[in-house]
């Protein structure tokens, strides 16, 4: 797991997935101060208000695949708190220390996750759900309810979730 987290090297998160979680971790010191300021500035002014605000994961390096992951993860500059489970527990954070000594050996563990992972066979049918929201499981109703209606758009499926 430490190893496919180092693809956190690239891409971006939505400031709702992380911000209330980092004032929490702020308050047990494992996210650094300055760095939480910064992802506070972006938090829109009037609360209320639903935001599509994302930032980097890796602000130093977000477009490069390397190490850079890991060695934010010993500055506590990890953006969510799955992160934290990356380095303070003590068998990740001997992984993490590794790859972010050294950028190849996490290269050469990653290529080879990678293909292990692209041989799992993918779930068909109803042996698992695609999630509207990827931390929280579907309520069934109104999961098939919006698939149908994504599927054909003005079409009345009679479903109460509608």
């Amino acid at each position: 797991m430490v190893i496919l987290s180092g693809a956190h090297t690239l891409g971006r998160s939505h400031y709702d997935s992380f911000i209330i979680k980092n004032r929490e971790r702020l308050a047990s010191d494992t996210i650094s101060p300055t760095y939480q300021s910064l992802l506070e500035a972006l938090c829109p002014t009037n609360t209320i208000q639903v935001t599509n605000v994302t930032t980097m994961i890796d602000l130093s390096t977000p477009t490069v695949l390397d190490n850079n992951y890991c060695k934010l993860l010993q500055l506590n500059l990890g953006l969510h708190f799955s992160d934290d489970q990356l380095v303070y527990n003590a068998m990740p954070k001997a992984s993490v220390d590794a790859f972010a000594a050294d950028e190849t050996l996490w290269k050469e563990k990653f290529i080879a996750a990678m293909i292990k992972m692209g041989k799992i066979e993918p779930k068909t049918g109803t042996q698992g759900e695609i999630r509207l929201n990827c931390s929280v499981v579907n309520t069934p109703g109104l999961f098939v309810a919006r698939v149908i209606k994504m599927l054909h758009p003005g079409s009345n499926n009679n479903s109460p979730d509608g």
